[in-house]
């Protein structure tokens, strides 16, 4: 696909030293944001499974379908979708997101996740975590422009992944922005390791485990 970059080049600030500090407050704020919506992911499943029934099945399905469009219409309509139409906005053309942009993002991934509507939760991760780091920055005053969206993109993939290379390099390569590495590799250790602190097992091992153990039940029955 040539140099196809999946959010493009965003102009970010150059690297200082006296910013160290801001980078790491939204590396904390949004790694812990993501640790809280992994978390709720996982009550989520669990939950899920305790529907026996075709009708508790189908009023969870509705109610929490209807919630989801009551979020969108009275809150944000940037909580439909993966979020890339959030990102692209944050990260070239100078919009920092809203408190109802982050919420609707937050509830609005866990509604579509809850009812089996998700196509993945990789992309709703990102959008997460990089309005976070936009709110954030934008509440506090920092002075990190579009490189505070990648710091948070980064925090929080880590944290749910606890995968803290693979998120920092997967950042950098949808954006190429090379001259951020250093806050990109911070901002992915701290959100592995504060991610760590609260659950030892990231989303997708959690995912994993059940998978095997519901495999394993289906094979003893039969």
């Amino acid at each position: 696909m040539g140099p196809y970059l999946y959010l493009g080049y965003p102009k970010i600030p150059n690297f200082e030293y006296y910013l160290v500090w801001q980078y790491l407050t939204i590396s904390l704020i949004s790694a812990a944001v993501v640790t809280v919506f992994a978390q709720s992911l996982k009550y989520v499943v669990r939950w899920r499974t305790d529907l026996n029934s075709i009708s508790k099945k189908a009023i969870f399905t509705l109610a929490s379908g209807l919630l989801f469009g009551l979020l969108v219409v009275l809150l944000s309509s940037h909580g439909k979708g993966s979020g890339k139409d959030l990102l692209t906005s944050m990260l070239f053309n100078s919009q920092n997101a809203s408190l109802s942009d982050f919420v609707s993002r937050f509830f609005g991934s866990i509604l579509t996740y809850a009812n089996g509507g998700a196509g993945g939760i990789f992309a709703p991760t990102l959008s997460l975590g990089g309005s976070s780091g936009s709110y954030f920055s934008n509440l506090f005053n920092f002075e990190l422009g579009p490189l505070a969206v990648l710091i948070g993109m980064t925090a929080g993939l880590a944290a749910l992944t606890h995968s803290p290379l693979t998120s920092f390099i997967l950042v950098l390569e949808m954006t190429d922005r090379h001259s951020s590495i250093f806050p990109l590799m911070l901002s992915a250790i701290i959100g592995h390791g504060l991610s760590k602190l609260i659950s030892k097992k990231s989303f997708y091992e959690f995912v994993y485990e059940r998978l095997l153990k519901e495999m394993d039940s289906n094979e003893r029955n039969s």
